[in-house]
């Protein structure tokens, strides 16, 4: 990300942003009704509507993912309307969930994802197998996020301070805040940077259209010049189309972040109403993106190498031809790191809560008092912290293809949740469809077979799942009972 005209203007800028932060931290720890797990993670249970959907919308839309998708774009042309599909297919996928989830969890006064699965299927080899499932993405998402922060701020710093120090410095800004709110923390600057993001992306799509003209103008450039971006897809094409829009339908919504989410509605009319705003944001977000990366595809001659210099390069010829450019871009980079910091501290609490109470209060410390189980969250939140960031920093073999896999191993939990709400699947099918696609994903995707036939490894495996779970379901449906 270099070439960018920030200095110290933008470093201030940032100052004031991270500033307000910890101040929002203070005032979360300042609300704290009692040292529980409950209060600590689900903020009480008392996430109303506006809180909930800022919270919901910046956990989403990851600042990596959104930097990533222009580039995408940018590479991939109209193909990558997909993204706007599948964004769509995760609301309705949390949609599917959210309602049985949310009454559940207030009946039984669920604060993590195992809860829900111990509770429905009774079977600790399952909600074991799952919880790891869940911190490994988790872990794995936080990871992306805390490298990308530490690009962005070497970029607002006009590469004057190095990636380690936006790593190490922002990290520490994000367990200090989440260890003195802990959710209230989370959501509340979650909301903040959400407002932040809203305003700016609505400002960037007026900004390109007075910068590059008509998006139809683009469009046509692209027909002349690069018309095999503007074409329809293929076969291929159309089978990853859908196999990304069940990916991330299914996936996506069984992040650990989300499912908390569920949990800390006030009430479910507060979620259902939530979740209608969330349909809109795909549009507002995703779309604003893509239409970004097609920009890009038109005017930038040659593209950057990396789909995550692309953006960058298409705000470099703002600053440049605008007058308000550079206070544009800035406040652009500002929102994006934003939206970084939401889902990394959103992935670090959904950990923490799962290492506490799926881990630590269930093997190691039973039966303790819940401000106990509250301090060891706290606790355990800054040792995860520093594992995390050590990863990002390190130059480690094989991190990328352990970074590609998250969403694959993710979405074969998929099945668990889905069943679990709306079945009467036994634990054993759903165990061993589990096993089978974690095997099958995994297997694929780390011999270079991410995509077979257009369909992604994640898609095969969970196909593989749900063959396995209902085989072995109707085979067991036979059996005579014990008696």
């Amino acid at each position: 990300m270099t070439g960018l005209p920030f200095g110290p203007g933008a470093l201030a800028v940032m100052g004031a942003y991270i500033l307000s932060l910890l101040l929002i931290g203070a005032y979360a720890y300042s609300r704290q009704k009692e040292e529980s797990l409950s209060d600590f993670y689900l903020a009480g249970r008392d996430m109303g509507l506006v809180v909930l959907f800022l919270t919901l919308y910046t956990t989403q839309y990851s600042g990596n993912t959104l930097v990533m998708f222009a580039g995408t774009a940018a590479e991939q042309g109209f193909a990558w309307l997909k993204s706007v599909h599948f964004m769509i297919a995760i609301i309705i996928g949390v949609m599917f969930l959210a309602p049985r989830l949310q009454r559940l969890s207030r009946r039984f006064n669920f604060v993590t994802p195992g809860d829900f699965l111990e509770h429905r299927y009774h079977h600790r080899g399952l909600t074991m197998l799952i919880t790891l499932v869940m911190v490994f993405a988790a872990g794995n998402f936080a990871v992306a996020q805390l490298r990308a922060m530490g690009e962005f701020f070497a970029a607002l710093s006009g590469n004057q301070l190095g990636m380690a120090y936006g790593v190490i410095g922002l990290a520490l800004v994000m367990v200090i805040y989440e260890s003195l709110g802990g959710m209230r923390s989370v959501a509340w600057t979650d909301a903040f940077q959400g407002v932040i993001l809203i305003v700016v992306f609505a400002v960037l799509l007026v900004v390109l259209r007075q910068q590059f003209g008509p998006f139809g103008e683009a469009t046509a450039i692209l027909a002349e010049s690069a018309p095999h971006l503007v074409q329809r897809p293929d076969a291929d094409g159309l089978r990853n189309w859908l196999s990304w829009i069940v990916l991330f339908g299914g996936g996506a919504a069984v992040y650990p972040m989300a499912l908390q989410r569920i949990y800390a509605a006030r009430s479910a009319d507060s979620l259902r109403r939530s979740l209608a705003l969330m349909t809109v944001m795909p549009y507002l977000c995703t779309l604003v993106v893509f239409i970004a990366g097609i920009y890009a595809a038109a005017h930038l001659h040659p593209l950057p190498n990396r789909p995550d210099q692309v953006l960058p390069a298409l705000c470099l010829q703002i600053v440049d031809a605008s007058p308000i450019g550079y206070a544009l871009v800035l406040a652009l980079f500002a929102a994006v790191l934003a939206a970084l910091m939401s889902t990394a501290d959103s992935a670090l609490l959904a950990m923490s809560s799962m290492l506490t109470r799926d881990v630590y209060s269930q093997y190691v410390a039973r039966d303790r008092s819940q401000d106990h189980y509250a301090r060891v969250g706290k606790i355990v939140s800054w040792m995860l912290m520093a594992v995390l960031v050590a990863i990002a920093l390190a130059d480690l073999p094989g991190l990328k293809a352990i970074m590609v896999i998250k969403l694959a191993v993710l979405v074969q939990a998929a099945p668990a949740f889905f069943l679990g709400v709306c079945s009467r699947a036994r634990s054993q099918a759903v165990l061993a469809g589990l096993i089978a696609g974690l095997v099958t994903a995994v297997t694929l995707t780390l011999t270079d077979h991410q995509l077979v036939a257009g369909i992604h490894a994640g898609t095969i495996g969970l196909a593989l799942n749900v063959l396995t779970v209902a085989t072995i379901s109707m085979i067991g449906s036979r059996w005579p009972r014990p008696q």
